[in-house]
């Protein structure tokens, strides 16, 4: 278990689009359905900063989290690319 990550939890996703290392971390990418509009969903993405603490501990940082993206449902994610600029 990762600690550290609340906003996470509490913005839990419906399924996980892509995880990929950006800059040294964790990018994560998922949506979740939008509760008062039934025909949209949110794309959300985080960058979190991992760091190993006592022993096996892994405590995540969030840096950033937020809806980058609001699409139709039916939306289906394909493929995801991280690019750094």
């Amino acid at each position: 278990m990762v600690k550290g990550l609340q906003i996470l939890v509490r913005n839990c996703c419906d399924s996980v689009i892509d995880i990929a290392i950006y800059g040294g971390k964790l990018l994560v990418l998922w949506e979740k359905k939008k509760p008062n509009k039934w025909y949209e969903k949110n794309i959300w993405c985080s960058v979190i900063a991992l760091e190993r603490r006592f022993g096996n501990e892994v405590c995540g940082i969030v840096e950033w989290a937020s809806i980058v993206l609001t699409v139709p449902r039916s939306y289906v994610f394909l493929h995801c690319q991280v690019d750094t600029i």
